[in-house]
């Protein structure tokens, strides 16, 4: 899995490497992310922590 909630971000790089190996990604909606990420990730706001929890365990159960 890849979490990458990162506030400002160039061009998200690293959600298009993590996801050309078939890694999980979470990833912030803001941003270049959102585009980068497209449907191949599930998206957060970086700012609501209960979000990021969230979203955690929902990648952790589907991964087990």
């Amino acid at each position: 899995m890849m979490c990458f909630y990162s506030l400002n971000e160039g061009f998200g790089l690293p959600i298009l490497e993590a996801q050309s190996i078939g890694r999980p990604v979470l990833t912030s909606n803001i941003s270049s992310m959102l585009e980068v990420a497209g449907n191949g990730a599930l998206l957060i706001d970086p700012y609501d922590v209960s979000s990021i929890k969230k979203s955690l365990e929902t990648i952790i159960k589907k991964m087990e």
